[in-house]
């Protein structure tokens, strides 16, 4: 059984990896606006050792290389779809919305 141990939650919350290793950069390189990409590679690198389960693993690298099939990715491969989220039906469905904006996901 993994635990995750760096906070007072023994539940990993990707919000919260993700935090963690984003400070832990930010410590190390310093400003990540003059390294975005050495960050990226960096946070990644990090996060493929993780003892997370590989589906987690798998969505976080799709969201930083923008393969998650949103309604914007699907079109620009030329499927006919409509633009708008299914889920909360209030906006474009793109990475950015699924990660900021949509209030349905953020409540799972």
């Amino acid at each position: 059984m993994i635990v995750w141990r760096h906070d007072g939650s023994s539940d990993y919350i990707i919000k919260r990896g993700y935090k963690l290793l984003v400070e832990e950069e930010l410590q190390t390189n310093g400003d990540p606006l003059r390294n975005t990409t050495g960050m990226i590679t960096s946070f990644l690198t990090k996060m493929w050792a993780l003892q997370i389960p590989a589906k987690i693993k798998f969505y976080i690298w799709k969201l930083f290389n923008n393969f998650l099939p949103t309604r914007e990715n699907l079109s620009r491969h030329k499927l006919q779809v409509e633009g708008i989220c299914l889920l909360c039906k209030e906006g474009e469905e793109t990475v950015d919305h699924h990660v900021r904006s949509c209030h349905t996901l953020k409540q799972t």
